[in-house]
């Protein structure tokens, strides 16, 4: 899982693909952050990302409750239940406690693809998160702006078959199997919030890129090395 992150500096990756990418196809709303004495939106952070061109602009995201749940083939389901089964074998005895719990409340199972509906309802009575539908990759601006506001980006695709041991693209598995469960510990929920505004307030390239690597490893909820089973890690 780790070994994924070499050389890829600018991709999300825990358990293995990617969230963030150039640019997005949604226009965050707005929430004031302070930033030396003036007023900086969520908006305005993504709009001055550097080295990811223009942001798009096709509307606001569906949040909450305005996340339909997509028309899921038989196979799609199937290749769910495969994924899930995988990697939870695979890190069998390597998650934190806290994401296992997390992945619990959530109702995670390897038996349906869940709702981003539901598992927003779920995130927001717990600590006040919710999920934001996207369906493109998001600059790292953007990205942070959203997580500054208690908002998740996630995608409802699911990787194709091709794509089984590794997705360029984002996907539902890797946004909630991944990175959702965390956000119900109330601490972590807050670290990620606070996180989303320094990066958005941060004008140090390689200072953002430093906090986008403390949240990729962070979110993931692997245990640290010394903790985990000895046994051959796959990568």
């Amino acid at each position: 899982m780790k070994g994924e992150l070499r050389n890829k500096p600018h991709s999300l990756r825990a358990p293995g693909d990617s969230m963030l990418g150039p640019e997005s196809s949604f226009k965050p709303a707005k929430n004031p952050i302070k930033e030396s004495g003036r007023v900086r939106t969520a908006a305005q952070c993504s709009a001055g990302q550097r080295g990811g061109g223009s942001i798009r602009a096709d509307g606001p995201a569906p949040v909450g409750d305005q996340c339909d749940y997509p028309r899921y083939t038989a196979t799609q389901q199937a290749r769910w239940r495969q994924l899930y089964r995988r990697q939870e074998a695979i890190l069998s005895g390597r998650l934190a406690d806290e994401h296992v719990a997390g992945q619990r409340s959530l109702g995670l199972t390897a038996d349906k693809i869940p709702a981003l509906a539901s598992v927003s309802r779920m995130l927001e009575q717990a600590t006040g998160w919710k999920i934001a539908r996207v369906s493109g990759q998001l600059g790292r601006r953007e990205f942070f702006g959203h997580l500054s506001q208690r908002i998740f980006p996630c995608t409802d695709r699911l990787r194709s078959r091709r794509e089984m041991n590794y997705a360029a693209m984002p996907d539902c598995f890797q946004d909630i199997f991944g990175h959702a469960p965390m956000l119900l510990h109330p601490k972590f929920a807050g670290f990620c919030q606070q996180l989303g505004q320094a990066a958005c307030n941060c004008r140090d390239p390689q200072l953002e890129q430093g906090l986008l690597r403390i949240y990729i490893r962070a979110s993931g909820g692997e245990r640290p090395a010394s903790s985990q089973p000895t046994r051959a890690r796959r990568r």
